[in-house]
């Protein structure tokens, strides 16, 4: 048989080796027989209803007429849904994700002025020019050898582990590795902070997460290089208690003379009042040269009609993630021009807000805000970016998990940034579902809006727009899932098979965010395409609003 395979390969032309045809006898054995293609059966057309005018203007959102369940995703589809919230008869799978931290371009360019070469102070290196002329002009073999140059900085990232900022961890972890690929650093480190709820005792440890925080607290003082080459950037979103009752004030004061810090705030720039920055003071400082520690930068002087006087305190600069805020900040550490950067001074002695205290006081916690007095505060304060995103959260049937939210903020509105998606996650419409256990991970934790918050974010738009919306998200989650399916940055999620359904258990909603075509899951193979085969022939959704108008849902990927 193999005889006659040679006279084959060689009668067109094809002239393989030995070790090539045995290649090709072993790849044999493992490949399916092609698939006979069959022609599609026509789908049927759904007639679109006509909506009148006085409908439009009713606002009344449609009202499905069952619960989402697995079977509301088209059966020749697989409904993806969130790892935590499927029980059984669902099979594990990895998806596209979404970048946490946008414009890594132009962060990477805004670093440059810190990619200085320094003598080092451990290494040699043979220095032939010298070593030729001493040959030359002295008869001496001796090598002339000179301090080789090296990176100049380290950098740690020192994060803020309060509850808020579970919404950042990814961000951190594509930070660091986007300073690791910079080659601007010696070293890049990550360490982790924390207060104990009971004691207030402050907790540094390498690393970050659950099991980080579980070893024992290292001393601050570790943190700290004597030479002067090290950079501490201080990771928060600035609004924990510690940030407005002077703990972390205390906590600067240990490496503000002989450490550069700077405080790399999540939030965009209208936030920090509202935050722990809103108890410091203000300023602008300029560093005197590369290597001046925060004690020794200079402030601004202030205006000669300026009565007040900038307190004594921990000077610290202000930072964001983004270009214009990182590169003066950047130059300014290098000593590449006396500019002027924005920080603030933590001064000596906090004074108490008791206007705040008495607000806390008046608010019961079994009085919550209504959901229109969330929305009306929300849309007051948002930027239009927050506003749409919202929305299209409000647009997911199923729970929201930090995952399936950043998926949707890159479909949907990809020119948004991970500030739009703080706005919404700390705005008070969502809350969280999962239960209270540190150890969960961060990408599996649960969210939903409060209740009635939802139905008034969608009613908000026309009866068109709300049939729209829903079908839009997840049509484009859909086909860029099928499109992007295999790639580096994935999270988990669970697939639904709509032909055994009575199967699965779904907790909560149970609504898929999305779907998953049978063609990608033939492409994956094994226990994928076995589910790929069961598959079936879609049934249409159908809905009816409030005032008995029956719609057709058309399924994604079925248009």
């Amino acid at each position: 048989m193999i005889s006659e395979l040679i006279d084959i390969l060689e009668g067109i032309g094809i002239d393989f080796s030995a070790e090539e045809i045995a290649d090709v006898l072993w790849l044999a054995r493992y490949m399916d027989e092609p698939e006979t293609e069959e022609k599609p059966e026509p789908k049927p057309k759904v007639s679109e209803p006509s909506v009148s005018k006085q409908d439009v203007e009713a606002d009344h959102r449609p009202k499905e007429t069952d619960d989402h369940k697995a079977e509301d995703v088209p059966s020749d589809r697989a409904g993806l849904c969130s790892s935590s919230e499927i029980g059984t008869g669902g099979l594990s799978i990895r998806i596209p994700a979404g970048e946490a931290l946008p414009g890594k371009l132009d962060i990477g360019r805004s670093l440059r002025p810190l990619m200085r070469r320094m003598p080092s102070r451990t290494r040699m290196i043979l220095d032939e020019e010298a070593t030729v002329r001493r040959i030359a002009d002295q008869d001496n073999w001796m090598p002339v050898m000179r301090p080789e140059p090296s990176r100049w900085l380290d950098i740690v990232l020192l994060v803020d582990e309060s509850p808020s900022m579970v919404l950042w961890q990814k961000t951190v972890a594509e930070l660091k590795e986007l300073l690791e690929r910079q080659g601007a650093f010696r070293n890049v480190q990550v360490w982790g902070f924390s207060f104990d709820k009971n004691s207030g005792e402050r907790r540094i440890h390498a690393g970050t997460g659950f099991h980080a925080s579980q070893n024992t607290p290292r001393d601050p003082e570790e943190l700290t290089d004597p030479s002067g080459r090290r950079l501490l950037l201080i990771l928060s979103d600035c609004v924990s208690p510690p940030w407005r009752d002077g703990r972390i004030r205390d906590m600067l004061k240990i490496w503000e003379h002989n450490s550069r810090i700077a405080i790399v705030q999540m939030l965009p720039h209208r936030f920090w009042e509202r935050s722990g920055l809103g108890k410091a003071e203000p300023v602008y400082l300029r560093s005197l040269g590369p290597d001046t520690p925060n004690s020794k930068l200079e402030i601004e002087p202030s205006p000669e009609w300026f009565e007040e006087e900038t307190p004594e305190g921990v000077k610290i600069p202000v930072i964001t993630l983004e270009f214009r805020s990182l590169l003066p900040w950047a130059k300014s550490v290098a000593g590449l021009g006396a500019l002027w950067i924005p920080g603030f001074v933590f001064p000596d002695s906090f004074v108490s807000d008791d206007d705040d205290d008495e607000e806390d006081e008046t608010q019961s916690p079994d009085d919550p805000p209504s959901p229109e007095k969330l929305i009306r505060i929300f849309r007051s304060v948002a930027s239009p970016q927050a506003r749409k995103l919202a929305g299209y959260f409000a647009a997911v049937p199923s729970f929201l998990t930090l995952p399936i939210m950043r998926l949707v903020q890159r479909v949907m509105l990809s020119e948004s940034r991970q500030v739009h998606l703080a706005e919404v996650f700390l705005s008070g419409l969502i809350k969280r579902q999962s239960p209270d256990d540190p150890g969960i991970e961060p990408d599996e934790i649960c969210y939903d809006f409060v209740e009635g918050v939802r139905d008034l974010l969608v009613s908000g738009m026309r009866i068109s727009e709300t049939i729209n919306v829903i079908s839009l998200v997840s049509k484009e989650l859909s086909a860029f899932i099928d499109k992007h399916t295999g790639g580096a940055l994935d999270f988990k999620a669970m697939l639904t098979d709509p032909t055994i359904a009575e199967r699965i258990s779904l907790e909560g909603k149970g609504g898929a965010f999305a779907s998953i075509a049978a063609d990608v899951l033939r492409r994956l193979g094994g226990r994928y395409a076995l589910l790929a085969e069961g598959l079936k022939p879609y049934q249409p959704k159908r809905f009816t609003n409030s005032i008995g108008m029956e719609f057709v849902w058309i399924p994604p990927g079925e248009f």
